[in-house]
Formats: structure tokens, C-alpha cells, sequence
């Protein structure tokens, strides 16, 4: 599926990537600490993996080079944390080598690794794809484009708290479309992380 383009790359972002850039090039080649999979985490997960298929997105298939990674994700209304069941969500991002390989040039959206999934009863989805890689030139800022359709706004993005640098880290701190995906590490290398997506002022299903 073709996911519409769009423009979030708001005038904010762009300087907190700009600022940490400049900040993290002292420590850039830090390594991220990711700690093991802990109790809570596995049930949860175990969860997520017996989901049916319509709730579960092979976003990147396994023959996609790149660490193995894995979102368990709950859709909520931003207002009263009510699950929105049944709702359809549309994901991009960049291969591991940071690279979008859009069908339209300088068109994220059309990026090569992309694809939807709909909420089961609770609001949940499991989303398996590979860790992206770095954008451009700055250090740690690995992420993922969310779209919520009928949402306002519309887009949000997942950012991996041991994958971001500090300026980035901040800014998504205090926005209301950027959501901090804290990563735990399986028995088998993958990467593990739970994340509420939060969407604004969502209509009522028909």
C-alpha cells in the first residue's frame, strides 16, 4: 500500500536535529545500553505475538538486513486514554542504513519499508521490522512515521530512548507527537519495546 505524502518535519524538529548534532559529536560512538527482557515485558509480549494477523504487521520481512525489532503498541485517545479499536495505522522508515529509497524522490512517504495495520478490540498491534538506521548526519536519531488517519494531527513518530541523542531526546520530551519507545533486549537479540500512541481529537467510528 501507497501511504500519501505529507510534511511533518516541523520547524522545531529540524533545529533540535540540528543542535544535537553539534552537541553529540564529542560521544557519537558511544554504544546504546539496552537492558535484558524483563517479566513484565515478556507476558506482555507474548500478548502481542499471538495477536491475529490483521492486528499484526511484518513491516520489514526477516530478510531485511538490520536488527530485528518489535513494537507492542495500544492506540489510545489522547483525551481519556479510551482504546481506539478497530482503527487503521500507516508506518514508514528508513532501512537500516538510514536510507528512505522513496518511489517519489525526496517523498518520505513513498519510502520502501512501509505498511498498515488495524486495532484489535483493546486498541493493541504488534508491528516486527528492523531498527532504522540513522537519517543524514546526525548521530541517534533512529525513528519511525506513524499516521493515525482522521486523527488531528494526523502524524506521529516513534523515537527509541537508547537510540536518540540528547537533543533530540529533549525535544521529543515535550511534544505531543513524538513518542519515547523505552527498549528492553530478547534471549534472541531482538529488540523489544511497549508504546502508547496517543491520537488527538479522533472521530468517532461510523
Amino acid at each position: 500500500m501507497r501511504i500519501p505524502g505529507r510534511s511533518i518535519r516541523h520547524p522545531a524538529v529540524v533545529a533540535a536535529l540540528a543542535a544535537a548534532a553539534g552537541a553529540f559529536a564529542c560521544d557519537g560512538s558511544r554504544e546504546p545500553v539496552v537492558l535484558p527482557l524483563d517479566e513484565a515485558l515478556a507476558t506482555q509480549l507474548e500478548r502481542h505475538e499471538a495477536l491475529p494477523a490483521g492486528h499484526f504487521l511484518e513491516l520489514a520481512g526477516e530478510d531485511e538486513p538490520g536488527r530485528r525489532l518489535m513494537i507492542l503498541g495500544r492506540l489510545v485517545r489522547s483525551e481519556s486514554g479510551e482504546p481506539l479499536a478497530h482503527r487503521f495505522i500507516e508506518f514508514y522508515q528508513a532501512d537500516s542504513e538510514g536510507s528512505y529509497d522513496e518511489t517519489d524522490a525526496g517523498v518520505e512517504a513513498t519510502a520502501r519499508i512501509q505498511g498498515s495495520v488495524t486495532t484489535d478490540d483493546d486498541g493493541l498491534f504488534t508491528m516486527s521490522t528492523v531498527m532504522p538506521g540513522d537519517y543524514g548526519s546526525t548521530k541517534l536519531n533512529r525513528h519511525i512515521h506513524i499516521s493515525v488517519p482522521g486523527a488531528d494531527p494526523e502524524a506521529y513518530d516513534f523515537y527509541f530512548r537508547q537510540f536518540v541523542n540528547d537533543g533530540l531526546r529533549s525535544w521529543a520530551e515535550n511534544s505531543d507527537q513524538a513518542i519515547l519507545v523505552d527498549l528492553q533486549v530478547a534471549p534472541t537479540g531482538m529488540l523489544v519495546g511497549s508504546a502508547v500512541v496517543p491520537a488527538k481529537r479522533v472521530p468517532e467510528a461510523p
